[in-house]
């Protein structure tokens, strides 16, 4: 019998076997912040992807988030501490205290109430008080060019019902960054739970954005990309780093 055949078989395994990493082939990208609520615009988020998982390292003492889409999970990890919490997404939400916005202002009078006294009375008006209306959340991609950083950059800007609130500066020329952008709007839904609205806003409009953002800017503060390249990563990544306690979870009151 000739051996063409187990050669040839040989050959298709050895080149499974050279594809297997690929399947950890994954973003790995840098941003900065500066602006408003900026302490150190030089401060560096970090950013780990693979398709259906998320890494975030914010500066500290921001605790660093671990988002899985397939699992429906949020990751906590806290390195101070040495501790990661692992919640659903309804978990997760309870926890940051996520709930629909309602209509009421404080009056002036009530910060000369003592603490206690003054959260009491607010969390009164707050059950009291009708419902805040969803705002509808859109972007309109125009025709601005500016170059950020390398990327020549596309402007989109972001509104509610109509109204601009901030603006996305995006690139098309990142290359194999498809499956990602079609997650990055629901991961980073999950991670600006209990942020400001304007933040979730925000997040919700990348759905609309086309390419990748290398510069946001919302509220006095803008975000920009520094680098971002392809990275092979292991999924020991998206785990919590070894020796760390798991904790339970404390909804917000």
């Amino acid at each position: 019998m000739s051996k063409a055949p187990h050669r040839l078989l040989l050959a298709v395994v050895v080149l499974a076997a050279l594809r297997v990493p690929l399947s950890g082939q994954g973003f790995y990208w840098e941003t900065t912040s500066a602006g408003a609520g900026v302490e150190d615009s030089t401060a560096v988020t970090r950013t780990y992807y693979l398709p259906g998982e998320c890494r975030v390292i914010p500066p500290p003492p921001e605790p660093e988030l671990i988002v899985r889409l397939g699992e429906r999970t949020v990751t906590v990890v806290n390195a101070g501490a040495k501790t990661y919490t692992v919640m659903s997404f309804a978990e997760w939400s309870a926890t940051v205290g996520e709930r629909k916005p309602r209509m009421f202002s404080v009056p002036p009078s009530i910060q000369n109430l003592p603490p206690e006294e003054r959260q009491r009375t607010l969390d009164e008006m707050y059950r009291n008080a009708p419902f805040q209306k969803t705002p509808q959340v859109d972007a309109l991609k125009t025709t601005e060019m500016k170059t950020v950083k390398v990327f020549p950059c596309v402007k989109t800007v972001v509104r509610e019902d109509g109204k601009p609130i901030g603006s996305v500066w995006s690139t098309p020329m990142i290359k194999g960054v498809e499956i990602l952008l079609s997650e990055l709007p629901s991961i980073t839904v999950q991670l600006t739970k209990g942020k400001p609205a304007l933040d979730r806003s925000m997040a919700e409009a990348l759905k609309y954005v086309p390419g990748f953002p290398v510069e946001t800017e919302a509220g006095g503060k803008t975000t920009t990309l520094k680098m971002i390249e392809p990275r092979n990563l292991d999924e020991s990544v998206f785990e919590p780093d070894p020796g760390f306690r798991k904790a339970r979870a404390q909804p917000a009151r």
